[in-house]
């Protein structure tokens, strides 16, 4: 392998691995922000117990209304971020050495799916050109996700635009990140169309 390519493949790595941390630098922020925040409400109430006719003390019963709530975001969160670490940390993403074939040798296909991920990657119409429906439904839905919050934070009422406005800058960079990786896999003839075959 010439020194050109071996850089290309390094450089692309690199990028992956980049973007891993910076998605796990971002969890493990939000994370933080929202345990040191939160707040779990509690209340209690407390009555007498008559029990056929004979007082039988008083009980107290309290109950939290978030609490699973936030269990729940914290162990999604840690399942998130494990993941994540085990992706970064192995030798290499995608094996780009073993896949790699210049844009401009591969198909009219290819090169059409390229340009069309270049200018609208974001929607998800890469994936679906590579019969990938589940990922290009996915990637569709985050995206729509994404530009709803954008509209909404600009149209909602000062008391509700900042938390639309934290929802969309939380998702921007996800979105980004998969559509610039998706560009850059089917640049380099690393994307893998249905039946795992890499798009020539």
């Amino acid at each position: 392998m010439n020194k050109s390519l071996h850089t290309k493949n390094l450089l692309a790595n690199l990028y992956i691995k980049f973007g891993l941390l910076l998605i796990i630098a971002l969890i493990v922020l939000i994370a933080f922000g929202i345990l040191s925040n939160a707040k779990i409400d509690r209340e209690s109430s407390t009555w007498d117990t008559w029990i056929n006719g004979i007082y039988t003390g008083r009980h107290t019963v309290t109950t939290s209304a978030n609490e699973a709530g936030i269990v729940v975001a914290v162990a999604f969160a840690i399942g998130i971020i494990a993941g994540l670490v085990s992706l970064i940390f192995r030798r290499q993403i995608v094996n780009f050495e073993e896949c790699y074939v210049p844009l401009r040798e591969g198909t009219h296909r290819r090169k059409y799916i390229f340009y069309l991920a270049l200018l609208l990657g974001w929607s998800g119409i890469d994936r679906l050109l590579m019969k990938r429906w589940f990922l290009g439904l996915m990637k569709f839905l985050f995206a729509f996700w994404t530009i709803n919050m954008l509209i909404a934070a600009l149209t909602a009422m000062p008391s509700t635009a900042a938390a639309l406005g934290q929802a969309f800058l939380f998702s921007l960079p996800f979105m980004l990140y998969w559509w610039t990786v998706d560009v850059l896999l089917i640049g380099m003839g690393a994307a893998r169309e249905r039946h795992k075959s890499y798009l020539r």
